[in-house]
């Protein structure tokens, strides 16, 4: 279509307003345009520049770089200067200064570029640059080939570069799409692409016809495998860079200058000779680059082989069986890892594989001397017990399971190591006489990864992850003990403070379990990677939590437990209506409206303490008082032999002579996290009504 005044004028407002906001060329990646007017600032120096091209001051000299080395290569001009790795290097034959820049990695030639003017002159201008970058592509991958129209060095860093998006740097984009030259994340490519059907409607000034001229991809923002390739997607930035020259041509035409018709003839030629040989390098690139994938495949594995074989003897050396090494195969530190096995990496993952291989070893030694293992966890738990006699029987509520008392390292080593020989109950009393210190540091360790959990829930969750927030060194656990520090665990549901998450813990001694080696990593529970699936702090709840300690008239800052449940009042949730509406306790309460009302405010109605009252005695018996988990809390008597709650009453009563015991001071139920609870009553207000 010839250009009029008036399209003239409109074309020339539309390029005018892409220079002002339209979308930036993206420096990651490839100008494919020989001949296209740059968008760079005038000052900047780039590497995209084509050899021969560099750029002018005002005076119309070449600008000179800046930090360029006066020796021909590092080290070469330092005379005062000896022993420096390079200072021989000049000094070789070119043949073999060659050869050994031949055995880098591209990505390394790329960066020597970069250092000394020498090296920049080997590696683009000699006349064996070329072969020195094709041996380092082929023998690292035969990553695809660089074209003709564009600088080496750019194109090393675009096909070498880490696995993200060119524009907004997002991670993980694995896909290079060498039609268009970029790597796209699926954000980009919607925002960024121009699909051909709505380019008419996108760009009404320009002429249709420039799309020949431009390479296109037939991916679009949809997943790669789902591509077709029939459709046409274009780069925004490079229809406006077209435009721009071609709209240029075109006013040559319409002012008739002479030549002008053949010069837009030969420039539309030349560009659809240069879209074909485009698309001819990107399948050839599409190829090789499958090529550079499988050899990377290699290397990671190789790497991993080698990483594992040295972790592998490290762990010999440190008297492991193999038979219980081999189980850190898999493991991220053994072989996900990319970094070398030095000393400082090594002291790094040293504990989390050794943890690993300590729980194999025991789960081992559990399943082939059974007898052995368990005669001797007998004499632990005996010294165990004489611990637990030294307290009031109600601190056993928060005391560690025995299983973990067994994987103490002094323990363990007592359980575990030198079977054939003999173990005396002596032996592990002298060992117990330091439980109370291993106790109080493994409390002092779960707290701490408490309050880490907690710190952890007020960062919100990224396209990175979940970054977690630093817990203060003078951080106070004082807030642990709230009633509004609500945990989350499988089996009891909520956990209601630091006591009760102890009192959790405490109660896997009832499970009849082997797997001691289990307990390993709970000992350490600042690297407990089962954490999460075991407990996690429940953010929602702890809202819940509040609104109720609030609509008790207490501080949420102070408010305990404890207070709660000596108030024992009950709520009315005011989103049930009809057959639903129920009377729950503050502890029922929570995980009602977590699982019921989870998306909304909390809504509810506190009942008075005669209105609670009227409800409690018409609710029915405490299911808890039949379950043997019940222990006086003036001897030993039930240490190991918990009872029912009529029974313990008894045995109180008749042997301490207290004629109305009471709980928690007299009896106490061993396992609260398991504790059954009334079941809620129904209709209410009915009830209320009646008594009124």
């Amino acid at each position: 279509m010839p250009v009029t005044t008036r399209r003239a004028k409109a074309l020339n407002s539309a390029l005018d307003t892409h220079h002002g906001q339209g979308i930036p060329d993206n420096p990651d990646s490839l100008s494919q345009f020989s001949g296209t007017p740059s968008h760079a600032a005038p000052d900047e120096d780039s590497d995209w520049e084509p050899t021969g091209s560099r750029k002018k001051d005002l005076r119309g000299s070449p600008r000179k770089k800046r930090g360029l080395d006066k020796g021909e290569y590092p080290g070469a001009g330092n005379q005062g200067v000896s022993g420096g790795k390079l200072d021989v290097f000049p000094s070789l034959p070119l043949d073999i200064i060659y050869e050994v820049l031949s055995l880098l990695p591209p990505v390394d030639l790329a960066n020597l570029t970069q250092t000394n003017r020498a090296f920049r002159a080997t590696l683009i201008t000699d006349s064996q640059s070329s072969r020195i970058w094709s041996m380092a592509r082929k023998r690292h991958g035969n990553g695809p080939e660089c074209p003709p129209d564009v600088p080496i060095v750019p194109w090393v860093r675009f096909v070498y570069a880490p696995p993200k998006c060119g524009v907004c740097g997002a991670i993980n984009v694995h896909f290079v799409d060498f039609q268009i030259r970029r790597r796209l994340c699926k954000k980009c490519r919607k925002e960024k692409l121009v699909y051909s059907r709505f380019f008419a409607k996108r760009f009404p000034e320009f002429e249709p016809s420039i799309l020949e001229l431009i390479p296109h991809t037939w991916i679009g923002s949809a997943k790669v495998g789902r591509g077709r390739e029939a459709s046409k997607f274009y780069w925004g930035g490079d229809i406006y860079a077209i435009a721009e020259v071609y709209v240029q041509f075109q006013s040559d035409v319409y002012l008739r200058k002479p030549g002008a018709k053949e010069a837009l003839n030969n420039y539309r030629s030349e560009r659809i000779k240069y879209v074909q040989t485009v698309e001819e390098h990107a399948n050839k690139c599409v190829a090789q680059w499958s090529d550079l994938l499988q050899f990377r495949a290699r290397q990671a594995y190789e790497h991993a082989e080698s990483r594992y074989s040295e972790i592998f003897g490290r762990c010999r050396q440190l008297g492991y069986e193999d038979e219980d090494i081999s189980a850190i195969r898999h493991t991220h530190q053994a072989m996900r890892d990319r970094t070398a096995i030095t000393e400082r990496v090594w002291a790094r993952v040293k504990n989390p594989l050794t943890r690993v291989i300590e729980a194999t070893r025991c789960r081992r030694l559990e399943r082939n001397a059974a007898a052995t293992i368990d005669a001797r966890k007998r004499l632990v738990k005996n010294a165990y017990n004489v611990y637990k006699r030294s307290l009031r029987p109600v601190d056993w509520i928060h005391l560690p399971p025995p299983q973990l008392i067994y994987v103490i390292p002094a323990f363990r080593d007592l359980i575990y190591t030198k079977p054939d020989e003999q173990l005396d109950q002596a032996t592990c009393d002298e060992a117990a006489e330091r439980l109370p210190g291993y106790i109080s540091t493994f409390m002092n360790a779960l707290k701490r990864r408490m309050l880490q959990e907690m710190a952890d829930s007020a960062t919100p969750r990224t396209r990175r992850g979940k970054k977690a927030k630093r817990v203060p060194k003078n951080e106070r656990a004082d807030k642990l003990f709230l009633a509004t520090s609500v945990f989350s665990a499988t089996g009891p549901g909520n956990l209601h403070s630091f006591d009760d998450v102890a009192a959790y813990l405490s109660e896997r001694e009832m499970y009849d379990t082997r797997d001691t080696g289990s307990f390993i990593p709970l000992l350490e529970t600042q690297a407990w990677g089962q954490w999460d699936r075991l407990c996690a702090f429940n953010s929602v709840g702890s809202q819940i939590a509040e609104a109720l300690v609030i609509a008790l008239g207490l501080d949420p800052a102070t408010a305990r437990p404890q207070d709660l449940d000596e108030m024992d009042r009950r709520f009315v949730c005011e989103y049930c209506t009809g057959l639903d509406v129920r009377a729950y306790n503050w502890r029922r309460m929570i995980p009602h409206h977590c699982t019921a009302h989870r998306r909304n405010e909390p809504h509810f109605e506190a009942m008075s303490e005669e209105e609670s009252a009227a409800v409690r005695q018409a609710e029915s018996a405490d299911p808890a008082a039949q379950q043997k988990m019940w222990s006086c809390n003036h001897c030993a008597a039930h240490l190991d032999n918990l009872q029912t709650r009529p029974i313990v009453v008894t045995h109180v009563q008749e042997t301490h002579a207290i004629a109305e015991p009471q709980e928690n001071a007299d009896l106490f139920h061993a396992f609260p996290t398991v504790r059954l609870i009334r079941t809620p009553l129904l209709y209410p207000s009915g009830l209320l009504s009646e008594n009124v």
